[in-house]
C-alpha cells in the first residue's frame, strides 16, 4: 500500500510541471479574445442564395447556418459535415426546371428554389458582391506608337458608352458584358502621356462619367520606354506570363529599359519581364548607368550600412546563402572597394565587374548572424542595409521584448475578400482576418513585442501601403493574416486546411513551422509551406509570410477560424514558432 501511494504521489509530481505549463500558457486566454464577436447565429437560414434564383449549371452550392445541437436535413436527408457551430454547405444535383430544397431542424424550416433553364433563358442568378471591373487603363501604361488599345466598359445593355481620350471621342459597341473598341496608338517621337480615358454612359437615367485610374502613354516605334519602380517590391517574371518562374524582386525607385511588350508586361534590358502596372512611364529620360564614386560604411540599431555613391538607381540580383550574400548590380561600375574591418557582420568583401554589372560578394562572419538585407534608392545613392539578427530578451516572461513584428490583416473595408458560407450576410473574410490579427497583436505584446498593424481596423488599404509602413519600421518579422477559398464546385466543402506561403528563403522555415504549429493546435489539415510571390511576402530584411488559415466554405475550417478557442490556437501556435524561431 506504501509502494502504490509513493508510485501515485511521484506520479503527480512528475505531471505537475506540466499542469503548471498548460495553465500558464492559458491565462491570458480572455485578455487575448475578448474583443472577437465574429461566430455565426446558430440558427437555420439559408445564406447562399438568399433568394430563388435560376441557372444554366448541373448542380449548386447551398450554404447556411443552423443549430449544431439538432439534426439537420434536407428534403429528408440528414445534412453531413456541419462545423461546430452549425454552420453548413450542401452541393445539390440539379434537373431541368424547378428544383426545390427545404432543409429542417425541429419547428424551423427553410426553403429555397433552383430553377435551371438553357443558356438563353432569363438568368435571376446571385450576382457577386465584388465591385464591378474597372474601366481600361487601371493602371498607367505605354504602348508603341501604331500598336492597338482596347476601350473596355462594363455596362448595362440599355445604354450606350463612349470613350474620349487626348481630345478625341470614339464610340464604343456592346460586346458581352461590355462596351469596347480599338484605338491606335499616336505617332510620337519620345514617350508622351496622352492622359487618362473617361467613358460617359447614357441611359434611361441620364448621362454619367467616369475616369480611369491609369493613363496612356505613347512611346516612338524607334523610341525606347525607360521606366521606374514605383511598388514598394514587385516581381521580375523570366517570361511574359504572371505563371512563368520568378527570378528576382525590383524595388521602389529603380530604373531600367523596355525592350519588349506583351499585353500588360515589360520585358527589361536587365532581363525578366515585370508587370506594367508595378512601374511607372518616364517621359524624361533619366541616366541608367550607375557609376560609383565612393562606398560608405556606418551602423545604426537595424544593422550595417553600405551606401553607393552612384549616379543612377540600379536593378540587381541576389544569391543569399547561409553564409555569404552575393548582389549583382546591373549597369554598375566603379565599385573599386569595399572595407569591412568594422563590420560584425561580414568578414571578408569580393568584387568582380562582368559586362558593365557588378557583382559584390559579402562572406559572413558566422552562419546566420546576418537576418536579412534591404536595397534602398536616393539621389543617385544605393543603400544596402544588412540586418543584424533579432534576440530574445532572455526574460520568461517578455522574451519577445525588444523584437518588431508588423501583423496584416488581409482585405478589409470595401474590400470584403473572400464571402465563404455566410456570403456576405455575415462574417467574411476580412472579419475573420481582422478578429485574428487584434488576437495576434495582443498576444505578441504579452510576451513582450512591439507590433505594427498593418489594418487596425475595417479599412481599405493597398498593399504598397501597408508593405511601405512594414518597411519604414525596420519590422523583424512580418505575418499577413488570411482566409482561404475556393469556387462554390462540387467539391468546395471538401477543401481544408491551413497552409503558409513564403517567397524569400529567409522565411521558408518559419512558413513550415507556423503551418505545422496551427495545424496541431487547430485539427485542421497542414497542406504545408508553399514558395510563391504575394506581394506581403516579398520582403527579404525579415522573414515575410503569408498565413492561409483555414477554407471559408469548409463548415469545420469557418466555425473554427470564428471561434474564440479557433483563433486563441492559431496566434499561440505562431507566437509560439516566431519564438522558436529566434531560439
Amino acid at each position: 500500500m506504501t509502494r502504490k501511494i509513493f508510485s501515485i504521489l511521484l506520479s503527480c509530481i512528475m505531471i505537475m510541471p506540466l499542469i503548471v505549463s498548460v495553465a500558464a500558457a492559458n491565462n491570458d486566454f480572455d485578455a487575448v479574445t475578448n474583443h472577437i464577436d465574429i461566430a455565426p447565429e446558430k440558427e437555420l437560414a439559408i445564406l447562399y442564395p438568399t433568394k430563388d434564383i435560376q441557372t444554366t449549371a448541373a448542380g449548386y452550392q447551398l450554404t447556411g447556418t443552423s443549430n449544431p445541437d439538432q439534426e439537420l436535413t434536407v428534403n429528408g436527408e440528414t445534412v453531413e459535415g456541419r462545423g461546430a457551430n452549425g454552420t453548413f454547405a450542401v452541393y445539390v444535383s440539379l434537373k431541368n426546371g424547378a428544383n426545390t430544397f427545404t432543409f429542417r431542424q425541429a419547428d424551423n424550416a427553410a426553403t429555397i428554389t433552383v430553377t435551371k433553364g438553357d443558356k438563353n433563358s432569363p438568368s435571376t442568378a446571385v450576382t457577386n458582391l465584388e465591385e464591378l471591373p474597372k474601366p481600361l487603363p487601371q493602371y498607367d501604361l505605354a504602348i508603341k506608337s501604331g500598336k492597338t488599345f482596347t476601350f473596355k466598359y462594363y455596362a448595362p445593355s440599355a445604354t450606350t458608352v463612349s470613350a474620349t481620350i487626348d481630345g478625341k471621342m470614339y464610340n464604343l459597341t456592346k460586346n458581352g458584358s461590355y462596351f469596347t473598341g480599338s484605338y491606335t496608338i499616336p505617332e510620337v517621337e519620345g514617350t508622351v502621356e496622352l492622359g487618362t480615358v473617361e467613358y460617359t454612359i447614357t441611359g434611361s437615367n441620364g448621362t454619367s462619367a467616369e475616369t480611369t485610374q491609369g493613363s496612356l502613354f505613347a512611346v516612338g516605334r524607334e523610341d525606347n520606354l525607360q521606366i521606374q519602380v514605383k511598388s514598394v517590391s514587385t516581381t521580375i517574371f523570366k517570361e511574359a506570363s504572371l505563371n512563368s518562374t520568378f527570378i528576382a524582386t525590383a524595388k521602389q525607385g529603380a530604373v531600367d529599359r523596355v525592350v519588349d511588350y506583351d499585353g500588360d508586361m515589360y520585358k527589361l534590358a536587365t532581363g525578366g519581364w515585370i508587370m506594367a502596372k508595378t512601374v511607372k512611364p518616364l517621359t524624361t529620360g533619366v541616366k541608367l548607368k550607375n557609376e560609383v564614386e565612393s562606398v560608405t560604411f556606418d551602423t545604426n540599431n537595424y544593422g550595417e550600412l553600405f551606401t553607393f555613391h552612384g549616379t543612377s538607381h540600379p536593378m540587381y540580383r541576389v544569391n543569399h546563402t547561409s553564409s555569404a550574400l552575393s548582389i549583382t548590380f546591373c549597369n554598375t561600375t566603379g565599385i573599386g572597394d569595399i572595407n569591412v574591418s568594422e563590420s560584425t557582420l561580414f568578414s571578408n568583401a569580393a568584387i568582380s565587374e562582368k559586362d558593365g554589372h557588378t557583382t559584390i560578394t559579402l562572406t559572413q562572419s558566422s552562419v546566420d548572424s546576418l537576418w536579412g538585407y534591404l536595397i534602398e534608392y536616393k539621389d543617385g545613392q544605393t543603400t544596402l542595409l544588412c540586418k543584424y539578427r533579432p534576440k530574445l530578451s532572455g526574460d520568461s516572461d517578455k522574451p519577445l521584448n525588444g523584437v518588431t513584428i508588423a501583423v496584416d490583416a488581409g482585405h478589409g473595408g470595401g474590400d470584403p475578400g473572400a464571402l465563404g458560407i455566410t456570403y456576405g450576410h455575415g462574417t467574411t473574410e476580412k472579419d475573420i482576418n481582422l478578429a485574428t490579427a487584434i488576437a495576434l497583436q495582443k498576444k505578441l505584446e504579452l510576451l513582450g513585442a512591439e507590433v505594427i498593424m498593418l489594418r487596425e481596423d475595417d479599412a481599405t488599404l493597398d498593399l504598397n501601403s501597408r508593405m511601405a509602413a512594414a518597411q519604414a519600421e525596420r519590422v523583424d518579422f512580418l505575418i499577413s493574416l488570411h482566409s482561404n477559398s475556393v469556387g462554390f464546385s462540387s467539391t468546395a466543402s471538401k477543401a481544408n486546411g491551413v497552409e503558409v506561403y513564403y517567397y524569400d528563403s529567409i522565411s521558408k522555415a518559419l512558413a513550415q513551422n507556423i503551418t505545422a504549429g496551427i495545424s496541431g493546435t487547430t485539427g485542421r489539415k497542414s497542406r504545408g509551406a508553399k514558395y510563391s510571390n504575394f506581394v506581403m511576402t516579398l520582403n527579404s530584411y525579415a522573414p515575410s509570410v503569408l498565413v492561409e488559415m483555414g477554407f471559408l466554405l469548409n463548415p469545420s475550417d469557418f466555425d473554427s477560424m470564428c471561434s474564440k478557442q479557433g483563433i486563441y490556437n492559431t496566434v499561440t501556435a505562431i507566437s509560439d514558432n516566431i519564438i522558436a524561431s529566434l531560439s
